[in-house]
């Protein structure tokens, strides 16, 4: 999936640390701005051209646990918050 996940990411930034690429950067030391994360559930692709979930969460607990709230600002699609422990927020925004 790595060279199919470049492709859809163009010439966006990746965070590639410690065993993870990611379509993700921090934009300040506290915030982080990443792609919607893929699931199984949403499309037949989705992990595929998307960051899984199962990484994601991973990174978080990893990197910043106890110490992250999401903020989803897609206004298409939401995921359940108990991928992140419940530290989410869904603020619809029409892009």
């Amino acid at each position: 999936f790595t060279k199919v996940r470049a492709m859809v990411s163009g010439n966006r930034r990746r965070y590639q640390e410690d065993g993870y690429d990611l379509d993700l950067s921090y934009i300040t030391k506290r915030i982080i701005a990443m792609a919607f994360p893929g699931e199984d559930t949403i499309g037949p692709f989705s992990i595929a051209l998307r960051n899984d979930m199962k990484d994601v969460r991973r990174f978080f607990d990893e990197k910043h646990k106890g110490c992250y709230k999401i903020f989803n600002l897609c206004a298409e699609k939401v995921y359940d918050p108990s991928n992140f422990n419940n530290n989410c927020q869904h603020i619809p925004f029409l892009d």
